[in-house]
């Protein structure tokens, strides 16, 4: 039914192949994923069935994601889903130099930057412990000395989704956030001047 012109058939098919099929199956999922490519609505149809499904079962459709990773690369047109899907199916260590590559290979777009930017900024949820070298933290660390201003800049978002943890903005996230302000490209630095933590003392 992944096929059918019927939105409805078609979105219900992408979710029944996630909540059931997927798991068992990663190599047929991206083989499905590469067959439907060109139908766009279908694809988008599967990959927002997909990102359901990783609010779940995330370490058990790690195959499944790097399986359609590589089937999207080839396709230029798809780095926006490309990169919403790195950053919600991978773990954070594989994400830094999945991003790094696409900036050095210039697909990282502006329209798929603001894209990356807006799924880091939503996925504090899922940060990790500090500590961590597999942690939201971590990852931040990682890009935030890249010599490329996208990658500082996605540093920055995931700062923010740092903040948004119950401890919010704490001293060293305010630190973190001043040597944003001061980055010497404009890209970074203007996103960071107009980040606003609430003051200290007062709740988040």
């Amino acid at each position: 039914r992944l096929h059918s012109p019927l939105p409805d058939e078609y979105n219900a098919a992408a979710r029944a192949l996630f909540a059931f099929y997927a798991a068992q199956h990663p190599a047929a999922i991206a083989e499905t994923v590469a067959q439907v490519r060109p139908e766009r609505r279908v694809l988008r149809a599967l990959l927002k069935a997909l990102h359901a499904a990783l609010g779940t079962n995330r370490s058990r459709l790690q195959a499944v994601v790097h399986g359609i990773l590589a089937v999207l690369r080839p396709d230029p047109l798809t780095v926006r889903l490309q990169a919403r899907l790195a950053v919600s199916g991978l773990p954070w260590d594989e994400l830094a130099p999945y991003l790094t590559d696409l900036a050095a290979t210039n697909a990282l777009d502006a329209e798929s930057l603001m894209a990356t930017v807006q799924a880091l900024e939503a996925s504090g949820q899922r940060s990790g412990l500090p500590s961590d070298t597999n942690s939201l933290p971590a990852f931040e660390h990682d890009v935030a000395t890249s010599p490329d201003a996208r990658l500082r800049r996605l540093g920055l978002a995931a700062l923010v989704a740092h903040a948004t943890q119950p401890a919010g903005w704490t001293a060293a996230l305010r630190t973190r956030l001043d040597q944003y302000r001061a980055d010497p490209a404009p890209l970074v630095a203007a996103a960071a001047q107009f980040t606003f933590p609430p003051p200290l003392g007062e709740s988040e």
